[in-house]
């Protein structure tokens, strides 16, 4: 009788750790954000023809994007300004400059603003 009771014990302890593991895998599923970057070239023509217009002289160094689930919804443009220092614009893929700070990932990604 006692080599059933130890065995229920352990089989109780294993299954306990297995759903409260579990648990968090089910209820707290972890977004599919990915920062990548990509060359000046590879930005699509709606992008690179709104950072043209709105910063004419300036030439792209280095871009970054934002995807969610593989879709890239963001595209974040390094460039120069004339006193050589380097700033950044942040776009939509439609072309759109995102207003505000230029932080990355945009505001309504970052913790807290949901």
């Amino acid at each position: 009788m006692s080599r059933y009771k130890w065995i229920y014990i352990a089989g109780t302890a294993v299954l306990a750790v297995f759903i409260s593991g579990c648990r968090y895998i089910v209820s707290e599923p972890y977004p599919g954000f990915l920062i990548s970057t990509i060359p000046p070239s590879q930005i699509p023509t709606v992008v690179r023809d709104a950072f043209s217009s709105s910063y004419p002289n300036a030439v792209s160094e280095r871009v970054e994007t934002l995807s969610f689930n593989g879709k890239v919804d963001f595209y974040r443009i390094y460039f120069r300004i004339k006193e050589g220092e380097t700033t950044n614009a942040i776009f939509r893929c439609s072309g759109s400059l995102v207003s505000g700070q230029a932080s990355f990932p945009p505001l309504q990604y970052q913790e807290g603003n949901k």
